[in-house]
């Protein structure tokens, strides 16, 4: 997954206006980015830790050191971290669409399906969602509901590859 630069300071600004980041961990946030974007994730996974605890109430750090962990192995842990974002901002969608990907990846298909559908329910204009729910719905066999989520990307971004891909 993932998601242009152009987002990741978008949601900085949104923070920085909520007085949830510092300039330091708006800092932060960016390199740790960038190392994840590299493959790095064990270094940016110290600094995602950093930012959480200077900003415990950031969901999007706990999210982004999930996947850090889920991308070293550690799924469990990932798991974890996914529910206390949640715990911190219930309407924050990203972290039930990589709770969602993590059970997917686990086959674990119905509890992926209802983590998708509460993250469309909670951001209905995320294209990349329904896409997920396209592909949560083709591994479950479903294929008839499966065309609909990916036909309703289109219609939402019609350059959207991915959706041409399924």
């Amino acid at each position: 997954r993932s998601r242009g630069l152009g987002d990741v300071y978008k949601r900085q600004v949104i923070f920085l206006y909520n007085g949830l980041f510092s300039q330091q961990t708006s800092q932060m946030f960016v390199q740790a980015d960038s190392l994840y974007k590299l493959a790095k994730y064990d270094e940016a996974a110290k600094i995602y830790k950093n930012v959480i605890e200077l900003s415990p109430q950031n969901p999007e750090a706990f999210d982004k050191l999930a996947m850090c962990l889920a991308m070293m192995g550690n799924v469990d842990s990932a798991k974890v971290l996914l529910k206390e974002a949640i715990e911190v901002d219930p309407k924050y969608a990203e972290a039930y669409a990589t709770l969602s990907n993590l059970f997917f990846f686990e086959e674990k298909i119905d509890t992926s399906l209802a983590l998708i559908k509460t993250a469309r329910k909670l951001n209905p204009d995320t294209a990349v969602y329904l896409i997920y729910e396209g592909i949560t719905y083709m591994y479950s066999h479903t294929l008839d509901t499966a065309l609909r989520m990916f036909e309703k990307a289109l219609e939402m971004q019609p350059n959207y590859a991915k959706a041409y891909y399924y």
